[in-house]
């Protein structure tokens, strides 16, 4: 759900590009939407979680630092996208770490940290980390992401 303004120019070429791929949001987030468009508090609520987003993508990206790669913030969404291929060459466990996908799933297996892998987007040297959650659960992350790569071989 959501919304974009823009120059005519713009909006004209999203238009042709969404009516090809959506016909409509599902019914049961209609009245939802339109309550969050109509209360009074939208801008305030919206501000104030704008503002802790900002906080946990800093936190994320200075906390992903620590993990030993260079991280990029991804500017209006909400994860960060460090570069792991200084781990490529290593082993975790029994598994070599090749590329991004690889990371990602030896992550999830043997640290229980899901990141999404770059190399559908053409960054197999990166995965992508979302803040999208608590700070205790980033923090959670991040501290296994660091055991984990402190066994890695």
């Amino acid at each position: 759900m959501g919304y974009v303004g823009g120059p005519k120019g713009w909006i004209d070429g999203i238009n042709k590009l969404q009516s090809q791929m959506t016909s409509h949001i599902t019914s049961f987030v209609q009245p939802a939407a339109a309550a969050a468009l109509s209360d009074p508090r939208g801008a305030e609520s919206t501000e104030k979680m704008r503002k802790e987003f900002e906080k946990r993508g800093r936190t994320c990206g200075r906390d992903s630092a620590r993990c030993r790669g260079d991280v990029r913030a991804a500017g209006g969404a909400f994860y960060c996208f460090p570069n792991v291929s200084k781990h490529f060459g290593k082993k975790a466990g029994t598994v070599e770490i090749t590329d991004g996908l690889v990371f990602a799933a030896a992550l999830l297996e043997q640290a229980h940290v899901a990141v999404v892998p770059g190399n559908d987007s053409g960054f197999a040297t990166h995965v992508r980390l979302s803040f999208a959650t608590s700070m205790e659960q980033i923090d959670k992350g991040i501290n296994r992401i660091e055991e984990f790569l402190s066994k890695l071989g």
